[in-house]
């Protein structure tokens, strides 16, 4: 905590920042290619493992209105980072939209004092891909907002 806390006192962010990246793509690095192939069941199936793994306490359930897939994650294995700064919680979305395949919205968001943060699987789009990641990055980098 001291670590990130000083970073941020001394406008390093990025470098916060890039780490959080860099283990989003790291922890996706490692289940790629199994889960590429994977159907849209068994990858949301093993999207909710890994994530548990993780210690994000999952749910999966359905919007009534939209019948859209949605992922509730019932814990933040970061808490104490994301009270100080909300830079790893880009990453996590990223994260969950790349085990997916899928682009997500975040609809609800502990930071803001929901008791989770909920995520709504868009039917046929595909997710942000590693390269659209700067882009999306620079576009989102001048605010501290999910």
């Amino acid at each position: 905590m001291e670590l990130v806390e000083y970073l941020l006192s001394t406008g390093r962010s990025a470098v916060l920042e890039s780490f959080f990246e860099q283990r989003v793509d790291d922890s996706y690095a490692e289940v790629s290619g199994r889960i590429e192939q994977m159907m849209a069941v068994e990858r949301r199936d093993e999207a909710v493992r890994l994530l548990s793994d993780a210690g994000f306490m999952p749910e999966v359930g359905e919007d009534p209105e939209t019948g859209e897939l949605l992922i509730r994650l019932c814990n933040c294995p970061i808490e104490s980072v994301i009270a100080v700064t909300r830079k790893p919680c880009r990453a996590e979305e990223r994260l969950v939209s790349q085990l997916l395949g899928k682009e997500l919205e975040r609809i609800t968001y502990m930071p803001d004092g929901d008791d989770s943060c909920t995520y709504r699987i868009k039917h046929d789009r595909p997710s942000v891909k590693n390269s659209d990641r700067e882009v999306a990055t620079q576009s989102s980098s001048g605010s501290e907002a999910p």
